[in-house]
C-alpha cells in the first residue's frame, strides 16, 4: 500500500530497517545523506550526511541496506556508475554517516 511521498527525489536509493524497527533510506544525490522514513506518512527526516569512501569518479548509489541482527551493523551495496559499474559492499554508521568500503561485490 502506498502511504505517501518521502519528499525526496531520485531512484535506486536503498532502504532498510535497523534493530529498533526504524526505516532508513540512503539518498546519494547531490549531497549524500541518510534519512529516516516515517512509516505512517512516508516523509523523510534527515539523520546525517554520508561520508563516502574514496572511489573512482562517477554517479554513486547505495541501492540496498540490510542490518546484521547479531552485530547491529548496517550493510549496503554501493554502485559507482561511470563508464562501467563498480560494485562494493559497505558498512554505514547510522549515527555518524561514515560509509566504509569492505570490498568489491559481484555486479
Amino acid at each position: 500500500n502506498e502511504i505517501g511521498p518521502s519528499g525526496l527525489f531520485g531512484e535506486g536509493n536503498g532502504i532498510g530497517f535497523d534493530q529498533f524497527n526504524d526505516l532508513f533510506l540512503t539518498d546519494t544525490g547531490m549531497l549524500p545523506s541518510l534519512y529516516l522514513l516515517n512509516q505512517s506518512n512516508g516523509l523523510a527526516t534527515l539523520v546525517t550526511d554520508l561520508t563516502l569512501p574514496p572511489l573512482d569518479e562517477g554517479f554513486i548509489v547505495i541501492n540496498s541496506l540490510d542490518l546484521n541482527p547479531e552485530t547491529n551493523i548496517m550493510f549496503g551495496s554501493l554502485d559507482v556508475q561511470a563508464f562501467s559499474y563498480d560494485n562494493y559492499m559497505v558498512t554505514i554508521d547510522t549515527g555518524t554517516g561514515v560509509v566504509l568500503k569492505i570490498g568489491t561485490s559481484p555486479a
